[in-house]
């Protein structure tokens, strides 16, 4: 048994619907999964095939930052690649994994330290998404918890909905927008590496960088809300949402 591509949403910088199409599968559709998809037999009757959903998709994704939660399915399922450098997947950063306050400083390359003073970890190695992947630490949280918690929105209840999802993990970038790019911007400088070790104060200002992203502290930078309208946007951001069936 394999999943296959059913339906896809893509929604731009401010939520507005760009695309909602269901796909008609390659291969015979055994389980629909209609408790969960939502999809039943009646909605991939004249529905486009999967090299034209594909070909649509890629081209409007073309030069563009996408948005999305676990994007590597999203992207599986599509069959495509996205340069790596032009995704913002927030099941993979930082702040909004399990262990956020530990994932951050090891994010930046530097010693974590428990609210004892403790050691709690030694710094991670430099190497990017590479060294994040060999941290049991980084571990990613559901996207309906990352909403309840961050955004305040109850999504996945009974059938998904792929608008919602594209909705709530564009609404979470725009949350933590301004410290997210902040440490891409960085990691360009440092030509792809984290720096490590630093002075006090630079610890100091990785633990007030968590506190403001993770909302325990005020931040300056708007957060997205169900209107979709998280601060002022470049046009260039679209998040994607996929269903599977099998």
């Amino acid at each position: 048994t394999k999943s296959a591509l059913a339906r896809f949403v893509i929604v731009n910088y401010y939520g507005n619907v760009l695309i909602d199409s269901y796909c008609k599968p390659k291969d015979r559709v055994t389980d629909y999964r209609t408790r969960v998809s939502g999809i039943n037999s009646f909605h991939l009757k004249g529905a486009p095939s999967f090299d034209v959903v594909q070909k649509e998709v890629q081209d409007l994704l073309r030069d563009k930052v996408v948005v999305g939660h676990a994007l590597k399915n999203d992207f599986k399922a599509l069959q495509i690649k996205h340069p790596k450098q032009s995704t913002r997947d927030t099941a993979s950063y930082a702040p909004l994994t399990k262990n956020a306050a530990i994932n951050l400083m090891e994010y930046h390359g530097l010693p974590a330290t428990t609210e004892e003073g403790d050691g709690a970890g030694a710094a991670a190695e430099t190497g990017g998404d590479a060294a994040k992947a060999k941290s049991p630490r980084f571990k990613s949280r559901a996207l309906k918890e990352l909403a309840a918690e961050h955004l305040g929105l109850e999504i996945q209840h009974g059938q998904h909905s792929p608008v919602e999802d594209a909705r709530a993990a564009l609404y979470l970038y725009h949350k933590h927008r301004v410290q997210w790019e902040r440490s891409l911007q960085r990691e360009k400088t440092n030509g792809g590496k984290k720096s490590v070790g630093g002075t006090d104060k630079r610890k100091e200002s990785l633990r007030e960088m968590f506190k403001e992203s993770s909302g325990v502290a005020k931040s300056n930078g708007k957060a997205g809300g169900a209107s979709g309208a998280g601060g002022a946007g470049r046009g260039k951001e679209a998040r994607s949402g996929a269903k599977g069936e099998g």
